[in-house]
């Protein structure tokens, strides 16, 4: 087995059906017109044939009836899945007295005659095999559970946290590593994100922390979060209108300068001014410098309004003389 190719799998994971068409053994019904068909492909001298030829009847009728439906666009990735739900009968449903590979190759040549993944059914790695399936199950988990708050609101989403405690149980293998696995699991982090965020939770799960940082993330309310994005936002408008004069005909423009660069010198200096410098340093330092380069404009503005004279138009930091 092919550990590298195998890990392929983690880059789709995240494609596999959560919903109806997902794969589960036990809600499929045995189906009676594929025994022949499956006794025909069983293994030889295989320790329970009756509990392979009752999967294998599952698995058939399973592809009749959900192939087609699942929501994957890509052909080689519906194989991928349905490889992945084969190995997970092979290697959870079956007698240990048995060799995999003969089973696998026998799902093959079920798959083959029922001309779906000709030839594309192998047996995956099994650490490989165990990752993708937690990867699976965190993803179904988080799905089934955001489902249900959007069809009722007024629920406190206290089972989203089950797949919230998967990922964190990532936290040691995955802190710090650069590997498929750990960015799938940090694939889940932002989907996660994504989508926590377009329901209504009484106590909405926190964000998560990524792991392929050694730096953790703040915990914090979603909510919580876009008040502060929402604030800042009102206080840049704000610094934005303070600072920034009105084009105005040059001897209102002069007065109004000088209104509003006084005005602006005494709020700097004031305790809102100090709150204003505080909240903006928080989030970019681009900002910082806001209050010295509306100044400097103010200065530059007034220079040029002297030498324009008549001029009907003053650019920023550049004036054009019209001849």
């Amino acid at each position: 087995m092919d550990r590298s190719h195998d890990e392929d799998y983690y880059d789709i994971v995240h494609l596999f059906p959560t919903g109806e068409g997902r794969f589960d053994i036990s809600n499929i019904k045995d189906n009676p017109i594929y025994l022949t068909r499956c006794n025909l492909i069983s293994p030889r001298n295989i320790v329970d044939e009756f509990a392979f030829i009752t999967h294998c009847t599952k698995v058939a009728t399973y592809i009749n009836d959900f192939y087609s439906k699942w929501p994957i666009e890509y052909e080689t990735d519906r194989c991928k899945y349905l490889n992945y739900s084969i190995n997970d009968v092979v290697k959870n449903y079956g007698n240990h007295n048995y060799n995999e590979e003969h089973l696998i190759q026998a799902y093959n040549r079920l798959a083959t005659e029922l001309s779906e993944c000709k030839n594309s059914i192998k047996s995956i790695e099994k650490s490989v095999f165990m990752n993708v399936k937690e990867l699976s199950n965190i993803y179904y988990r988080f799905n089934k559970y955001i489902n249900a708050v959007k069809a009722n609101q007024d629920t406190d989403c206290e089972d989203v946290y089950d797949s919230v405690k998967l990922y964190l149980s990532n936290e040691n293998s995955c802190k710090g590593l650069k590997n498929k696995f750990c960015d799938a699991v940090d694939n889940f982090k932002n989907y996660y994100h994504q989508n926590i965020s377009l329901v209504k939770c009484k106590n909405a799960e926190y964000i998560l922390k990524p792991f392929l940082s050694l730096d953790h993330a703040e915990t914090r309310n979603f909510g919580e979060e876009a008040e502060e994005a929402a604030v800042e936002g009102d206080v840049r408008r704000q610094e934005i209108a303070m600072f920034i004069p009105i084009q105005e005909d040059s001897s209102e423009m002069g007065q109004s300068k000088s209104t509003i660069t006084t005005a602006s010198s005494i709020i700097l200096f004031t305790p809102l001014g100090t709150w204003l410098r505080t909240l903006v340093q928080r989030k970019s330092k681009k900002t910082i410098s806001m209050y010295d380069e509306a100044l400097r404009f103010n200065n530059n503005s007034s220079i040029q309004s002297k030498d324009s004279g008549n001029t009907e138009f003053n650019l920023q930091y550049h004036s054009s003389r019209t001849s």
